[in-house]
């Protein structure tokens, strides 16, 4: 379970990474939050080092050896980092930088107050975050919640990290109104996480890693309208509006 609020910076570039490190802590520090705060220096050093939830990762697109988009591709896979600012030199690469846990984006060099705004942005998040109990002893971060299926008297609440998923009983009626706002209802035996979603047709709504799940014939506008907003707040949030 995260308790704590990590902010990790991976630039080749010593001087960058001093420079956000010392704005992050700055204005924890003047706001009163304490914050832990970890820095690499590739890539590689990330993937190899990192064994903790990352709340907030600022992360340098061109580097030697992978890529920041790379690295944000295995990241999302694994499920270990919440929130994304790529900082780089060329904009253009924002189309193929763009993921469902990227937050937003700066160009060097260091803009101040742009760091501040994306860590009130994650921190807020995090303040966010909620836990959904599965039983007595267990609890799941609802986030990480890809999508819930219909079993009979049962749901299967399929996990980004977990193939199996978890059988619990109750309807996805109940698991509808307890999840927050960014749970669409697509069919009436399945509840998607609209985070995960890819693309939407007239009869499937494909989810992160190439997986489908059927759209109801009665859900298609309810289910095309809540992703439009969704997305909507997402990119208002990206550029600050």
């Amino acid at each position: 379970m995260e308790t704590k609020f990590l902010v990790a910076v991976c630039d080749d570039d010593k001087v960058n990474r001093k420079t956000i490190i010392d704005i992050v802590l700055n204005h924890f520090e003047n706001i009163g939050i304490k914050a832990e705060i970890k820095e690499y220096t590739s890539g590689e050093d990330l993937l190899k080092n990192a064994n903790e939830q990352i709340s907030l990762l600022f992360l340098d697109i061109e580097m030697p050896g992978r890529s920041g988009i790379e690295i944000k591709d295995i990241l999302t896979a694994k499920s270990t980092v919440s929130n994304i600012v790529y900082v780089t030199n060329h904009i253009g690469f924002m189309k193929e930088a763009f993921g469902k846990n990227v937050i937003g984006f700066m160009e060097k060099p260091i803009d101040e107050n742009q760091i501040i705004h994306w860590v009130n942005i994650a921190y807020e998040a995090f303040k966010d975050i909620r836990y959904i109990s599965i039983d007595k002893n267990a609890k799941i971060k609802e986030d990480s919640i890809k999508y819930i299926e219909a079993e009979g008297n049962y749901v299967r609440i399929m996990l980004v990290d977990c193939s199996g998923g978890i059988l619990q009983r109750g309807t996805i009626a109940s698991w509808e109104k307890q999840l927050d706002g960014f749970f669409v209802r697509c069919h009436k035996s399945f509840l998607v996480n609209m985070n995960y979603i890819t693309s939407i047709n007239y009869k499937e709504v494909e989810l992160e890693g190439d997986f489908c799940v059927p759209l109801g014939r009665n859900y298609v506008n309810n289910t095309k309208n809540a992703h439009n907003e969704f997305m909507l707040e997402k990119i208002k949030r990206r550029v600050g509006w």
